[in-house]
Formats: structure tokens, C-alpha cells, sequence
């Protein structure tokens, strides 16, 4: 059991937390049904996502065996067979489409769409340079929709677009620490597409475009209230902060890992959530 439990990947599940930011931006957070509803999307994308890990492990057994850290994994270390992990994967998908549906036709449909996408991704797409990120990125597009079509609010294009360039800031951060280890085309044969330099052009036009869409989306939705404009500044150093780490650490190629090992980028996150919270709050009752 502790091996299908790994299967799941439970440190990855902290990635779901963006089914819940449209019942947070929205303000419906005293509103218990929208509440009930946005966490049971979130278990939904846990099942999903589960599903997608299970079935990318046993799809990459072999060359998770050639990395120094995925060679761990339960299917790659022969704990768990492949036709066991694919199994696995299906139950985990079944259970998260049939929670999704029971939220709706819209959440269902998005849920089904994150696990085609993802399906492709661990078949073809992965293997793609620059449709692979893309591709993660959109995973976290998704969850937002799932989120606010749990609640039925519509998203703010503005959210949803910082949402996306912050997702492929991520996600090509974790590429240029892949390959600044200097044996990743072995581990994952679409390296072979990157170079340090390219990678590095494409973070840098990437967390100054999170930056401007995140005043756009502050603006735009919260103009009554410009001080909520400052919030921008947690944004800032928290970036700074995770580009920072990828020069100097290794937590940056899990996200999951540097937002709970390191303190500073910790305490901005904290710092930003209270931040905005509060000026929702103080918008609501205004």
C-alpha cells in the first residue's frame, strides 16, 4: 500500500491547490456549499493527476531507471508491475471523472480534458520540445477552469493567462535544472532540444510576462481597490526568490520542495496569500 501511495505521488497533490484560487479570488470563501464544491474539484484533480502519474511511471520505467532519483519510483524499482500501475491508473481516473460529474457536466468535461492532455503528453507530446512545457502548463489552466466551473464564476482572463506564464516559468525552470546536470538527455531524450542559453531567454521573457499580467489581472478586477495593486510586490521576490534557487540550489526542479524547504519563498507565498485575502475581504464588506 505504501508503494501505491508513492504511485500517487502525494508531495505532487500541493499542485491542485489552483482548483481552489477561483473560490478564493471570487470571495465565495463563506459560502460553504462553493467551498464544499471547490474542494471536491480539488479531490477530483488529486485522482486525475494521481491517475496521469501512475500511468507516465509505468510508461517510463526504463528510462526512469537510467535517473538518479526517478530510478526510485515504485514501478521503475520493480515494486509495482506495469500492468499493475496501469490498472491502478484507471481505477484513479474512474473515480476522478465520476466526482467531477458529480459537480457538473462543465467540471467533468475539464477533468476529462486534463487527462486526454495528459495521456498524449506521456505518449507523444513529452517527447516534443516546447510542446512539453506547454502542455504542463495547460494542466494548470485546467485546474483553475475546474475550479471555477465548480463554483460556476466566470475566471478572469487575466488570471487565467498569469496562471499560464507562471505554470511555463516553472516548467522551463525545471528543464534548465534537468539539463544543468549534465546527463539528461539519458534520463529524457526531449533535452536534447534544450540548451542552457535558450532556457534561460525563455525564463526570463517568461517571469517578466507573469509580472505584467498579474498587474494587468490586479488592475482590471480589483481597480476598485488599488492598494491591492502592492500585492504585486510578493510576486516579485517570490520569483526572484525561485530563480535564485535555480542558479544556486536543487529544490528548484521541485517546486512542490522549495516552497516548503525554503523559508523566505515560504514566507512570501504566506505573505501574499493573508495579503490578498485581506483585500478581498475588505473589498466584500466595503
Amino acid at each position: 500500500m505504501t508503494a501505491y501511495l508513492r504511485l500517487m505521488r502525494p508531495k505532487q497533490w500541493t499542485k491542485n491547490l489552483f482548483v481552489l484560487s477561483a473560490v478564493a479570488f471570487s470571495g465565495r470563501w463563506t459560502d460553504p456549499a462553493a467551498v464544499l464544491s471547490a474542494v471536491l474539484a480539488a479531490v477530483a484533480f488529486v485522482l486525475a493527476s494521481a491517475a496521469v502519474y501512475a500511468i507516465n511511471d509505468a510508461a517510463d520505467a526504463e528510462a526512469d531507471r537510467n535517473h538518479p532519483k526517478k530510478r526510485l519510483r515504485p514501478v521503475a524499482a520493480g515494486q509495482i508491475g506495469v500492468a499493475q500501475a496501469r490498472l491502478f491508473a484507471v481505477l484513479l481516473a474512474a473515480a476522478g471523472l465520476g466526482l467531477a460529474g458529480w459537480l457538473g457536466w462543465p467540471t467533468l468535461a475539464v477533468t476529462a480534458a486534463y487527462l486526454a492532455l495528459n495521456l498524449a503528453y506521456s505518449f507523444r507530446l513529452k517527447h516534443l520540445p516546447l510542446i512539453d512545457v506547454i502542455v504542463i502548463a495547460a494542466g494548470f489552466l485546467l485546474r483553475v477552469l475546474a475550479g471555477c466551473t465548480a463554483i460556476a464564476v466566470e475566471p478572469s482572463p487575466w488570471l487565467l493567462l498569469c496562471t499560464a506564464f507562471l505554470a511555463l516559468f516553472i516548467a522551463l525552470a525545471k528543464r534548465r535544472q534537468e539539463l544543468s546536470r549534465g546527463n539528461a538527455e539519458a534520463a529524457r531524450k526531449v533535452m536534447a532540444g534544450y540548451s542552457l542559453p535558450l532556457l534561460d531567454q525563455f525564463i526570463t521573457c517568461m517571469m517578466a510576462t507573469t509580472i505584467l499580467t498579474y498587474l494587468m489581472y490586479a488592475h482590471t478586477v480589483h481597480h476598485a481597490r488599488p492598494l491591492f495593486m502592492l500585492t504585486v510586490l510578493f510576486v516579485l521576490y517570490g520569483l526572484f526568490r525561485y530563480l535564485h534557487l535555480l542558479h544556486f540550489q536543487e529544490t528548484a526542479e521541485r517546486p512542490e520542495d522549495a516552497v516548503f524547504t525554503d523559508l523566505p519563498l515560504l514566507v512570501t507565498v504566506l505573505l501574499w496569500g493573508v495579503t490578498c485575502v485581506g483585500f478581498l475581504y475588505w473589498e466584500k464588506v466595503a
